[in-house]
């Protein structure tokens, strides 16, 4: 079984301290992942900019600069806030460069590839790529997904799932991606946040389906990857 897991940003970092990472979490997480490897199948990891790649582009942004002349500030800083997860995750975990391996037509996946068939664990991160674009996570697992052809899509958020109504309603059990109206981040966020996720999960083919969940708790991460129901279950329409 090959599962694609996205871990937001605000999930293994503080998205209102700057550079800060959750050593503590990851540290957890580590062991729930390298044990699904274990036990046979295959898993790709791709995590948000969190606390380091939405305040960096912000502020490039915010002095009148572009992604064209100083994104490759924010591609190696990505690189860095990956290699730091993939030493708090601890064994078999490799790093790849979301802006190495992508082009304009999509993602090139040998490198990935290879390195399942080798028994690792890939980390990629959402990152600035050609021509001067920020290409968030969400984009990256989607694509990876469908390009892969994954058995599950899964998302670790900060919230329980999609919400019939945010934020006084609560978690939906099973959503088509185009039937719910999700609203943008409030935070530092310049990928989209809940809206432009369900978005990216409606390019996926109708055989794969995504789950979108709390994943600031380790054991519900576990939970997803074995299918158990946890969160939401969103389909492409």
């Amino acid at each position: 079984m090959l599962v694609v897991l996205k871990i937001g940003g605000s999930v293994i970092s503080n998205k209102n301290e700057p550079y800060s990472l959750r050593a503590d979490y990851l540290r957890k997480l580590g062991p729930i992942l390298r044990e699904f490897v274990r036990k046979g199948n295959s898993l790709v990891v791709i995590h948000g900019g969190g606390s380091f790649g939405h305040p960096k582009v912000k502020e490039i942004l915010e002095k009148g600069s572009d992604l064209r002349r100083e994104g490759w500030d924010v591609v190696n800083l990505m690189l860095e806030m990956s290699l730091r997860v993939a030493r708090e995750l601890g064994e078999n975990f490799v790093v790849h460069s979301s802006s190495s391996i992508w082009c304009s037509s999509g993602p090139f996946v040998r490198p990935i590839l290879d390195s399942l068939r080798l028994g690792w664990i890939p980390i990629l991160q959402g990152n600035v790529v050609y021509p001067g674009r920020v290409l968030s996570g969400d984009e990256i697992a989607v694509a990876l997904a469908r390009e892969l052809r994954a058995d599950y899509l899964l998302f670790a958020t900060d919230v329980d799932g999609v919400y019939d109504e945010w934020p006084q309603g609560k978690p939906l059990k099973y959503v088509k991606a185009c039937e719910v109206s999700a609203k943008e981040s409030d935070s530092i966020d310049v990928t989209g946040g809940m809206k432009k996720k369900l978005e990216e999960i409606n390019k996926l083919p109708p055989t794969i389906c995504a789950r979108i969940f709390n994943g600031l708790v380790p054991e519900n991460v576990e939970k997803a990857l074995y299918g158990e129901d946890v969160g939401t279950l969103v389909c492409p329409c």
